[in-house]
């Protein structure tokens, strides 16, 4: 089978079937025979994968067991919120950018307690963009309450977890952070080599994909 947002499901319902000998997942980045189709559709990639697999050509994808991929779906919620955080920050920018003669307090974070006590507290002319504000500060406090909790569970969750914690000992890895790749690594014991590692982690700077600081699995 190839990867799609539901393959999981199609993935457990397959496997829990009788007389199956093996259940697989396609790289499609590496079977280029359907990534680089024209025409691409369930009937023809099935097809194709089929005609590879008579060859044993294709190229599989690493499948986590249930549990790693409930606590990847967890880690990932924490994304989501941090993310829709960063955008809420970024409205709120915004609003006050449009406000003339508007003077903000000098403080390093204007989310912090001390930046957010004066945006509660801030009178704008517009009646329509005091609303706008009010709906937005509402909606960060919600979602600080979210990834707060969040966070909590998910220290929680790994304290147990023997490479979240081997992977805290390394500077700036955090125990939200470490959780996250520990879960995305899914035992070092997978890669042949170290460098294969490294790619999987965007930081072999011998890899054409290669950047600095960039991990595909940071929390941002």
């Amino acid at each position: 089978m190839r990867p799609g947002w539901n393959w999981t499901k199609i993935y457990d319902i397959l496997e829990g079937l009788e007389g199956l000998e093996e259940v697989g997942l396609a790289n499609p980045l590496r079977t280029r025979l359907i990534a680089d189709a024209q025409i691409k559709t369930d009937k023809v990639d099935a097809a194709a994968l089929a005609t590879l697999l008579r060859g044993n050509l294709v190229a599989r994808a690493h499948v986590p067991d249930r549990q790693t991929r409930l606590r990847k779906q967890e880690l990932r919620q924490r994304l989501y919120w941090a993310r829709l955080r960063t955008r809420v920050r970024n409205r709120i920018h915004a609003l006050l950018a449009w406000q003339h003669n508007l003077e903000l307090p000098q403080c390093a974070d204007l989310f912090g307690h001390r930046g957010l006590g004066f945006l509660r507290r801030l009178k704008l002319k517009s009646s329509t963009d005091q609303q706008l504000l009010s709906e937005d500060l509402d909606l960060l406090g919600l979602l600080a309450v979210q990834i707060k909790g969040q966070e909590e569970r998910i220290k929680k969750a790994n304290t147990w977890d023997a490479d979240t914690v081997l992977i805290q000992s390394l500077p700036g890895m955090g125990p939200i952070l470490a959780a996250v790749a520990a879960a995305e690594i899914d035992g070092i014991e997978r890669f042949p080599t170290a460098r294969q590692t490294l790619c999987l982690c965007g930081t072999d700077s011998q890899h054409p994909r290669f950047r600095w600081g960039r991990l595909p699995w940071a929390l941002g």
